[in-house]
């Protein structure tokens, strides 16, 4: 009688375990977590960073597992080897992000939506033949047309592949963050998506084969350029050709060992974010035919002077951000548009007299009106700076994670302070020009650190009443507190 109430007790806590996963709606499995779905079936949402070898589940009593989730496999860096069971239907974005050291992939041959055909260690959707995601010893078929978004992104390992000539398209972010050293692109490929090659840091050789109808690489430039002459990609090595008439955007986005760059004299545009990111570029050469230069073109670059052409009608947004090795900016002196007027060492707008970009050496001209947005953003050698008195207002951000800048002095002419003029800045001392009702006649300050600050109101001589003063040393500029 003892050893049935054992069986039935056992039995007993077995149906009320399997009740309790099933009602938190959670399954697990050594090494992974799954989910139930609503429509009753199973997804793996999380595997163990640790793990080595995974084979996902095909069911769980009786419950088919159909979905791994878009993070599943994120950051495991220990994983080789991944078997993908029969009843998988559905696979999020990017699941094998951060996998660098994964060189097996398996998918059941009885698997209706995905299969690995010829042993070829990726993903491939079969409808489409489109390679989902792949790892460093993937071997693409010669039966893909596709190679998918993200299908290789973080694959840090993966040196080099072959793209047989059965591939037309390249989609978005493709190969992003790969070791790729070289790449060669047949002549079947039609398309290829925006940040195809994005930070493959290592890249310095890029062929097009020369019977392909859409690219080439011309004059062994070492680079991707359509039938509309757009240099759409580019790399370290590469040396855009005189019949380039466009750089695409992104074309050079976060290829941090590019160096120098010659623009030649074709060129009319230069897209968006073209260089952005480019850590060591030092030297770009500017020539004359250029008109447009648009947003955040080298953002973010190493670039140390630039020399605008005469040509220029058209200068887009924070092109020059956080570009902290830059200490010349000279524009031409034919040119309708812009100016660096008095030897400033900035970028004006004439028509506006707005002050657009700094470097390390910018002074402001006594003719300029408006400090744009972003103009002398993250400017770390600024400690102090003077503003003249023919400025009268701050566009927003106009100073922004300037770190060092401690004290400025405001004229007393000034109306607006854009919002987060000052934002991430040591700002501690305004030194204003004016007096104390003058400045409480500001139309506008909407910045708050600047309000935090302390502001001292301008005496020529040793004030008789108490407050807060200040007055020019003998050398005219440096600010001396009564």
């Amino acid at each position: 009688m003892k050893k049935i109430f054992k069986f039935i007790f056992i039995n007993s806590l077995i149906v009320l375990l399997i009740a309790t996963l099933s009602s938190c709606g959670k399954m697990n499995q050594l090494g992974g977590t799954y989910e139930l779905n609503d429509n009753g079936s199973y997804t793996l949402v999380k595997v163990d960073e640790n793990v080595v070898t995974f084979d996902i589940y095909n069911e769980y009593n009786g419950v088919a597992v159909t979905e791994i989730y878009s993070s599943a496999f994120n950051n495991c860096v220990n994983l080789r080897k991944v078997n993908i069971p029969q009843n998988i239907e559905k696979i999020g974005m990017t699941i094998f992000v951060g996998c660098v050291n994964l060189e097996k992939i398996t998918i059941d041959p009885n698997n209706k939506v995905f299969d690995s055909r010829d042993d070829c260690n990726a993903v491939i959707e079969t409808k489409t033949n489109t390679i989902k995601f792949g790892c460093k010893n993937t071997k693409i078929p010669s039966t893909v047309t596709t190679i998918g978004s993200n299908a290789f992104t973080k694959c840090e390992k993966l040196t080099s592949i072959i793209i047989p000539e059965s591939v037309t398209k390249i989609e978005l972010s493709a190969f992003s963050s790969t070791g790729l050293k070289s790449i060669r692109i047949p002549k079947s490929v039609k398309s290829i998506s925006m940040f195809a090659f994005y930070n493959c840091t290592n890249l310095k050789e890029i062929v097009v084969d020369e019977n392909n109808e859409y690219y080439d690489s011309r004059d062994n430039c070492n680079a991707i350029i359509n039938k509309d002459n757009e240099l759409v990609i580019g790399c370290q090595t590469t040396k855009i050709p005189t019949s380039v008439t466009k750089i695409s955007d992104n074309a050079f986005n976060s290829c941090p060992n590019l160096k120098e760059i010659d623009i030649p004299s074709n060129v009319t545009v230069i897209g968006n974010s073209a260089f952005d990111g480019c850590l060591n570029l030092k030297t770009v050469n500017l020539n004359s035919g250029l008109k447009e230069i648009k947003n955040r073109a080298f953002q973010g670059s190493g670039i140390e002077s630039i020399n605008i052409p005469s040509t220029v009608t058209s200068i887009g947004e924070q092109v020059f951000y956080n570009c902290p090795n830059l200490k010349y900016l000279n524009v031409n002196e034919k040119n309708e548009y812009y100016d660096s007027r008095d030897d400033c060492n900035a970028i004006i707008e004439t028509k506006t007299n707005k002050l657009l970009y700094s470097s390390q050496n910018t002074t402001i001209p006594n003719s300029v009106v408006w400090l744009g947005e972003y103009s002398f953003a993250l400017r770390n050698e600024l400690t102090t700076i003077i503003i003249p008195s023919s400025v009268t207002n701050f566009e927003s951000k106009t100073f922004y994670g300037s770190e060092n800048l401690k004290s400025i002095i405001l004229p007393k002419e000034i109306k607006s302070v854009g919002s987060n003029s000052f934002m991430y800045t040591s700002l501690e001392n305004v030194f204003y020009c004016g007096n104390e009702t003058e400045w409480k006649k500001v139309v506008k300050i909407g910045d708050q650190t600047i309000l935090e600050a302390k502001i001292y109101y301008y005496s020529e001589t040793k004030p008789t009443t108490t407050g807060d003063y200040w007055h020019f040393d003998v050398d005219g500029v440096t600010p001396v507190i009564w």
